[in-house]
């Protein structure tokens, strides 16, 4: 899987697009039977069959998903493989609900980087014509240029922690 989303604003809560009101988040472990009927655009019960952790981003006291991260942990490799970030389809353009979705979620992986001793270190491949951009709202490094592969790592995931999840609370 290729990851493809948005990096709207970094903001340490969920902003309202309309409004600009900053709103606190949380973020929290799901099942497969919280995704069975959801209507995006990836399957996420097949995340949950080949074995990935799913978690998903909400408002502090609403259970509709903002976005939803898949991660895997590897420790041979001492990292969080981000295998899907997707914000919730309200939040796309042209009618966002909310800016700052994309960032949280992969804040999210990299605190689990960090709560298991890995340093924040993660990878994920991203679709060839996003490395760049990842690259520069990131510092994403380029892991393995053939396939896409990059990795938020060091102080670049410790400044994406810092940023993202100062306002929100962790359900787990």
């Amino acid at each position: 899987m290729q990851i493809d989303i948005e990096i709207d604003k970094f903001t340490p809560c969920l902003i309202e697009h309309k409004t600009g009101k900053e709103l606190t988040t949380r973020y929290y472990h799901i099942k497969e039977d919280d995704v069975k009927n959801l209507k995006w655009l990836f399957n996420w019960t097949a995340l949950f069959e080949n074995g990935y952790e799913v978690m998903a981003l909400s408002l502090k006291d609403s259970q509709e998903f903002e976005g939803l991260v898949a991660y895997q942990v590897q420790p041979e490799n001492n990292s969080v493989y981000v295998a899907l970030v997707e914000s919730a389809p309200h939040n796309k353009e042209p009618n966002k609900k909310y800016d700052g979705v994309g960032g949280h979620l992969f804040a999210i992986a990299v605190k689990k980087s960090f709560d298991l001793g890995y340093e924040g270190h993660i990878y994920f491949q991203a679709k060839t014509e996003l490395v760049d951009y990842y690259a520069k709202v990131f510092n994403a490094t380029v892991v393995v240029p053939k396939t896409c592969m990059l990795e938020i790592a060091d102080e670049n995931a410790k400044r994406l922690h810092e940023k993202y999840l100062r306002g929100s609370v962790c359900d787990e």
